[in-house]
């Protein structure tokens, strides 16, 4: 996980940085939008927008073996919140029971 620092733009305006890679990841640039989701613990998730209509039905959610499940929930309910009907769960190991 990385840290962000906070830094001020304007007078009531807060701002964090995105990671370069995962902007080129997205194949994002200056001006798109990204959708952000406030979960129950007050943490943040930061979504691609995504401008063709049959890519917001499928994602590919990527896990480790050793996931809190938790994060997996999180992670799944976020994406169908986003409109993603077809969530692909892929993991290098088998999922647990619980997970």
């Amino acid at each position: 996980m990385e840290q962000r620092k906070i830094m001020s733009l304007g007078r009531s305006s807060l701002v964090i940085s995105l990671p370069k890679y995962w902007t080129q990841l997205n194949e994002l640039k200056r001006g798109d939008v990204v959708s952000v989701a406030i979960n129950r613990d007050r943490s943040l998730v930061i979504f691609p927008f995504l401008k063709k209509a049959e890519d917001l039905a499928k994602i590919t959610l990527h896990l480790e073996s050793n996931e809190n499940i938790n994060f997996i929930i999180r992670n799944i309910i976020a994406a169908y919140l986003n409109g993603y009907s077809y969530i692909k769960l892929v993991s290098k190991n088998f999922f647990t029971v619980n997970q």
